[in-house]
């Protein structure tokens, strides 16, 4: 009785260790998809962008290597919009990665969510002050607004000789960072600053804020908005006999811009990122162009920047959280859509910043 106990046991003890050694042996199972979400306003005032985004990346998702790559598109702009397209990515679509963040506003909800999950997040617009370094997941192909927003005051200063600064700004994250940074830089120069106004977004009549610089007789006015409220901003100062020179971020080189404001849009400085005549811009350029019939924008040229550099990183890594987060932190002079650039040890991008002026219709480079 002994005996056949123990010759059942020893069979099941055989039998146990022929199984371990098919699972150690058997291969693994490979991903079938990478998933990557991303969140951009697809419709309304600033839907240009979103699509600016889709352009950028849908142009990658036709490269070799990306065959196994699923994105999906989430209409979200401001913060509740975000929240609600967060939380079905990370929790029914499961996604391995987000890009092509747009809105600076829908920013926080997004890394509520997706921070304690060691997500990778990547924006494709400059990041605010409050921003950098808030999370070691959070990374942009673009750069620093403070690194924009001085050079904006240098440019303001010593180029257009200006003394007497106005700012218009939106009342966020993304316009107060431009309003601090300008304004100091500015005022260390030598300059001062008469009047600064806060704007909301999706507003439409800007008049009252517009009379109060009229007031303030400013020698130039940084203005801190995008998209056809833009425009309209750029409209209505004009109406009222603003003629004074108006410095905008390198996110006011948008067609709607034009579009919207027409006449009064004509002599707007922006600031820009300098997209050099290098291989890996121009052949971007050139399938932008054969694709969509019009040049690219540079959140379009962001956004097929954003996500090579994840999906890259993702493959490198075989999907390692903090291996993605080092070999982003890793990139050094990148050949990109958007040009040549780095990202800093904050995850930001280290950029060339060139100014360029609405003339004729066309953003023109003035100053690089």
């Amino acid at each position: 009785m002994v005996s056949i106990l123990l010759m059942n046991i020893y069979q099941k003890l055989i039998l146990l260790i022929f199984l371990l050694l098919i699972i150690g042996c058997a291969p693994q199972l490979k991903k079938e998809h990478i998933k990557v979400g991303v969140i951009s306003p697809l419709t309304g005032d600033f839907s240009s962008y979103g699509t600016d985004v889709q352009r950028g990346i849908n142009l990658a998702l036709e490269e070799e290597g990306f065959d196994d790559v699923e994105v999906i598109y989430e209409d979200a702009c401001l913060p509740k919009e975000a929240s609600t397209a967060i939380n079905k990515l990370v929790s029914f679509d499961e996604v391995d990665l987000i890009s092509g963040v747009f809105c600076i506003i829908s920013v926080e909800p997004i890394l509520t969510i997706t921070d304690p999950r060691d997500i990778n997040v990547m924006m494709v617009a400059s990041v605010p002050d409050s921003f950098v370094g808030i999370s070691e997941n959070l990374f942009s192909s673009h750069f620093a607004i403070r690194d924009e927003a001085v050079e904006q005051a240098e440019f303001a200063y010593e180029t257009l000789g200006a003394r007497k600064a106005s700012i218009l700004y939106l009342n966020n994250p993304f316009g107060v960072s431009y309003e601090k940074n300008f304004a100091e830089r500015f005022e260390e120069l030598g300059g001062s600053i008469v009047s600064r106004e806060a704007l909301d977004v999706y507003k439409g009549d800007f008049r009252t804020p517009l009379l109060k610089v009229r007031t303030a007789e400013p020698d130039v006015a940084l203005i801190i908005h995008l998209g056809t409220e833009l425009g309209l901003i750029l409209k209505q100062a004009k109406d009222i006999g603003l003629e004074f020179p108006f410095i905008g971020t390198y996110e006011a080189e948008d067609v709607s811009v034009i579009e919207t404001g027409g006449e009064a849009a004509e002599d707007l400085w922006i600031s820009a990122s300098s997209i050099e005549d290098r291989p890996a811009t121009i052949n971007f350029r050139e399938r932008f162009v054969k694709e969509y019939g019009e040049p690219p924008s540079v959140i379009s040229q962001n956004a097929y920047d954003a996500i090579k550099l994840q999906i890259g990183a993702f493959k490198q890594c075989s999907g390692d959280k903090l291996c993605i987060r080092n070999t982003l932190k890793d990139t050094k002079d990148y050949e990109g859509a958007s040009g040549q650039f780095s990202i800093s040890s904050e995850g930001t991008a280290t950029k060339k910043i060139i100014f360029k002026q609405v003339q004729n219709g066309e953003f023109t480079v003035i100053q690089s």
